[in-house]
């Protein structure tokens, strides 16, 4: 074997040094001056390969080594500090230098040996995913279409509400999920139609617009026009998405392994290609997908043995489910803390609480006690569920509301035998209280944080607004049976709102 280390540059340029060997052999050449990374020539075969080497052996699940017709993939056996890449044939070898390309400059922004071996397999086997789907190298017009519609969901929804990490993971449509988008129990499918064209949404299956299991499927609906040579191209689209992930090289990247996995790679020929077609959006609908009424196929409508089905769905038919972008900005976007008591006075949007359980002063009867008790915690859920059943708001535990003094929680905590620092049991028993009182999922649209100001903490519960109507139990009267409250957040008081006022809010608000 012989090597040539110049300890620089990119797989294709040491190819072009390395093909030129002719004699029997192996023939290497280092890419790297800190990791041992090499490109490698095997001849008389002319076959191309990759090659890291660590200092120790890497810490790999063999299961992910997989190979395909094109490349092979392997850890040294008996070293297992080696792990090979190699192409099984020369007319592979073209592509292989593509490949090999990026994953050397992937493998460069690891700090050391094991992590450098986990981004290539990674990024390896989502390579090998594209080369089977993408056998042209090119996304057919439809495809660009989809593509375009995901990615103006990522830009214009998902990353201005969730930021660039969280939005790039929920982004699931090159793993051909059911839905495009899926975010903890809300999901998003994205559906794309010419703006010339009728407005026909493609319906992939009977798992498409089913919800169970989620508490938000919508449906994004885009109308675009189609320019030759004006518009804004899908690579143009692409590096503004980029642009908006901002500065974190784990989004990018991932964001750089979505669109591969999705079939998009930019080189000359794609480049040229994407290029020629333009997009422009016209408007787009939301549409809310649950119930009976929302026309849909889902497994439960089919008989048995009947599966993979694709149907088409007349937009026009979904406008009754319309909902707002700012409905569902609001169903991602987890609720914000923290407001400051000092400026803030009660509002639409803010509700100071002086104790969640403890009765503030004297009392003179302590067999009244447990009912004071029971009276603040019932006012505690009262806020809550009126927040959620409106815009959402913040409610502070801890402030006396007469002048907005931080008095704290300290007297919770003593009242119920708890430390006097001891937040996370607060937090536990404020959410225990809330899903004894409200619901088990009452928790994803609350946000527990505090505040500490000299010897007093504050509580406060950022609340987002609920993508259901929400009810509390108070608790009761003596002599009263439980029932459940429909409350509503009405400036700066919370009321109960029932029968034909209670029917009127939530069809308009939900419906």
């Amino acid at each position: 074997m012989a090597e040539q280390d110049d300890g620089a540059g990119t797989f294709s340029s040491a190819w072009v040094s390395l093909s030129a060997q002719l004699e029997i052999g192996r023939w290497e050449r280092r890419l790297d001056p800190r990791l041992a990374l090499y490109a490698t020539l095997t001849n008389p075969s002319g076959l191309a390969g990759l090659e890291l080497r660590g200092r120790e052996p890497f810490a790999i699940d063999p299961t992910e080594l997989r190979g395909s017709e094109q490349f092979s993939i392997s850890l040294d056996p008996v070293t297992e500090s080696t792990l090979v890449l190699e192409t099984k044939s020369p007319e592979a070898v073209p592509m292989f230098q593509r490949v090999a390309d990026d994953l050397v400059a992937l493998a460069r922004t690891r700090d050391d040996d094991n992590s450098a071996a986990r981004a290539i397999i990674r990024r390896f086997n989502t390579w090998q995913r594209f080369l089977r789907e993408a056998s042209s190298g090119l996304l057919s017009t439809q495809r660009r279409l989809g593509l375009y519609g995901e990615l103006v969901t990522l830009r214009d929804l998902f990353l201005p509400v969730v930021g660039g990490p969280a939005a790039i993971r929920a982004w699931t449509g090159p793993d051909r999920a059911p839905q495009d988008f899926q975010m903890a129990s809300t999901a998003v499918e994205v559906k794309t139609v010419v703006h010339s064209e009728p407005q026909v949404l493609r319906i992939d299956g009977e798992r498409q617009l089913d919800d169970f299991g989620l508490e938000i499927l919508a449906i994004a609906h885009h109308r675009v026009f189609v320019h030759k040579g004006s518009g804004q191209t899908l690579p143009d689209l692409v590096a503004e998405v980029r642009g908006l992930v901002g500065e974190s090289p784990t989004a990018l990247e991932e964001l750089d392994e979505r669109l591969l996995a999705y079939g998009y790679v930019e080189d000359e020929r794609t480049l040229q290609a994407y290029g020629a077609l333009g997009y422009s959006l016209k408007e787009t609908s939301y549409y809310r997908v649950r119930g009976g009424n929302f026309p849909r196929l889902t497994e439960a409508d089919l008989q048995p043995g009947i599966g993979q089905v694709e149907y088409a769905l007349a937009a026009a038919v979904c406008e009754p489910h319309a909902v707002t972008n700012a409905q569902l900005e609001a169903w991602l976007r987890a609720p914000e803390a923290t407001v400051d008591p000092s400026t803030m006075t009660e509002s639409q949007e803010v509700e100071y609480k002086q104790t969640a359980w403890a009765p503030v002063g004297v009392v003179p009867d302590p067999d009244d006690v447990p009912h004071i008790s029971r009276s603040l915690q019932s006012a505690i859920v009262k806020t809550v569920v009126g927040f959620m059943n409106a815009g959402g708001g913040e409610l502070i535990v801890g402030v006396r509301d007469a002048d907005r003094k931080v008095t704290g929680i300290e007297a919770d905590l003593a009242f119920r035998n708890r430390s006097p620092g001891d937040l996370d049991r607060y937090e536990l028993d404020l959410l225990t209280m809330l899903s004894d009182r409200v619901d088990e999922l009452v928790h994803r649209q609350v946000r527990i944080t505090f505040t500490k100001q000299e010897e007093a903490t504050a509580c406060h519960l950022a609340v987002s607004p609920s993508p259901n109507p929400r009810f509390g139990k108070p608790y009761p009267k003596p002599n009263q049976p439980p029932r459940p409250v429909f409350w509503v957040r009405r400036g700066n008081a919370t009321v109960e709102l029932e029968g034909r006022a209670m029917i009127d809010y939530i069809a308009e608000q939900w419906f």
